[in-house]
């Protein structure tokens, strides 16, 4: 099965909470790369934004996800310290755990299902 390309915002939000979750500030420069590090990209996620010569397609959606109006700020999950730094909040870190226990629990009941269909 071939990997979708990542083309919206809240393909990246775990990423980028994921990056801040060491609770330091730090710039959309150090958030971009730690989070395409995170994902697995396509060629067309690498390829050359619109009207943006110097970033890629994915540069683009984490930088458009760590604007004031989107999600992560919006819901107060990250906040912007100053222009172009931004740190977790508590509530960010709370929707990290829920993410990981659910993810967790999915897993959990992957494995089960496989072992009853196995009987």
């Amino acid at each position: 099965m071939q990997k979708k390309p990542i083309t919206r915002e809240e393909h990246v939000r775990t990423p980028i909470l994921e990056c801040l979750e060491t609770s330091r500030i730090m710039t959309t420069q150090e958030i971009t790369k730690y989070a395409k590090a995170r994902i697995s990209l396509t060629e067309t996620d690498k390829i050359r934004a619109n009207r943006r010569d110097n970033e890629s397609k994915i540069d683009q959606i984490i930088a458009n996800a760590l604007q004031e109006k989107t999600y992560l700020c919006k819901n107060e999950l990250i906040k912007r310290v100053a222009v172009g730094e931004f740190v977790i909040t508590p509530k960010g870190v709370n929707e990290l755990e829920t993410e990981r226990k659910h993810a967790a629990e999915m897993l959990a009941l992957e494995v089960e299902l496989d072992i009853k269909f196995e009987d």
